[in-house]
């Protein structure tokens, strides 16, 4: 969220940092309460997922911003 707020980015940068954030604590709080070995390397391997639904939210929100110029005035 720090990185969104510094770099100005608008409200799908947002939205997928919050929706991954979320799905991937749900993830952790998950192993937690059932520590196997399988679901380790499953939660390892949703990392990938989690900043690759980051950086598509930060690479299409920077897209918006150069085809849109009034779309980060949504926030900012």
């Amino acid at each position: 969220m720090i990185i969104g707020w510094s770099a100005r980015l608008g409200p799908v940068f947002f939205t997928g940092a919050l929706a991954s954030g979320l799905w991937m604590l749900a993830q952790c709080f998950d192993f937690i309460r059932h520590p196997t070995p399988e679901r380790g390397g499953a939660l390892f391997l949703n990392g990938s997922n989690y900043r690759a639904i980051m950086f598509g939210s930060m690479i299409l929100d920077v897209v918006l911003c150069i085809y849109l110029g009034s779309y980060t005035s949504i926030l900012w």
